[in-house]
This record gives structure tokens, sequence and C-alpha cells, in this order.
């Protein structure tokens, strides 16, 4: 009767200690769920803004082109030159001998 007794008390506590994992796993995991959909939220977020900004951009580049055409050529030539000479400096032999 005592040893019934004995197991019966292991059995109740090897099942509250499982119920008492299973409900901690179950909060780490909502836990970590959350978390991953905030996540996902900052990132979408962010993405939407990156892309609103490009587009602003784009459009404020399109109009300066529209209302400066002459300029625009000479700067987009003077960058291009500038791009050329450096990656002329850089292809250049580092020893001179």
């Amino acid at each position: 009767m005592f040893e019934q007794s004995l197991a019966e008390q292991a059995t109740h506590t090897a099942d509250m200690a499982l119920q008492t994992t299973q409900r901690a796993a179950n909060h780490a995991l909502d836990s970590v769920s959350n978390t991953m959909h905030r996540g996902m939220d900052t990132v979408s977020d962010a993405s939407r803004n990156l892309r609103n900004s490009a587009l602003r951009i784009s459009d404020s580049t399109a109009s300066h082109i529209r209302q400066e055409p002459i300029k625009s050529v000479l700067i987009a030539a003077a960058i291009g030159a500038a791009l050329m000479a450096l990656i002329g400096l850089m292809n250049r032999p580092r020893n001179p001998g």
C-alpha cells in the first residue's frame, strides 16, 4: 500500500513537471513568435520607407534633369570622367620598376 502511494506520488510529480515544462515551452514559443512578427513588421516598414525614399529621389532627379538638361549632362560627364580617372589610378602598377 505504501509502495503504491509512493508510485502514485512519483507519477503525479512527473505529470506536474511535464505540465510545467509544456507551459514554459509554450510561453517561450509564443515569445519567439511575437518577436519574429515584430521583426518582420520592422523589416517590412523599413523596406517600404526605403522604396518610398528611392521613388522620391528618382522623381526629384528626373525633375532636375528636365529643368536643367545641359547642366545635368555636364555633371554626368564630369562624374564619368572622375570615375574613369579613379579606375585608371587603381589599375596602375604599385611598384615602379
